[in-house]
């Protein structure tokens, strides 16, 4: 497992995101697998990435295809079990996060809180300000 940004089972990176935020990116077959507890106030967006992975929440498993993903709301603070479900490893990333409970507006890769927002920043893209990868 290696934890990219935020905290997970005591463990914490030294950089921070301005919101509560904990990025995962884990690997795991049949014989191993990981916990993360979600605090009562967030939730969190766990995809498989490559191969199967099973997840247990509340005391249930689910499965999850390579390509799909779900999103976890908890009620109360919740335990998050996640195993592949085979000899060959499994490729999972886990995003966990504080609930904002803000309306957005989305518009292709932008979510802004208003349009006038999003217009402002389709007209910056447009102008080259938003740099190229």
């Amino acid at each position: 497992m290696r934890l990219v940004l935020g905290q997970s089972n005591r463990a914490k990176t030294q950089a921070s995101s301005v919101w509560p935020f904990t990025i995962l990116d884990g690997f795991a077959d049949e014989r191993s697998g990981f916990e993360h507890q979600i605090p009562d106030d967030f939730n969190a967006w766990l995809y498989a990435v490559e191969g199967k992975i099973e997840y247990q929440l509340d005391d249930e498993w689910h499965v999850l295809d390579q390509g799909e993903s779900v999103s976890i709301v908890p009620k109360g603070v919740s335990v998050l079990k996640v195993r592949g479900d085979n000899k060959k490893q499994s490729h999972f990333a886990l995003l966990s996060g504080e609930t904002i409970n803000e309306s957005f507006v989305q518009q292709g890769p932008f979510a802004m809180s208003s349009q006038q927002e999003i217009n402002e920043v389709v007209a910056r893209y447009q102008a080259g300000e938003l740099g190229q990868l």
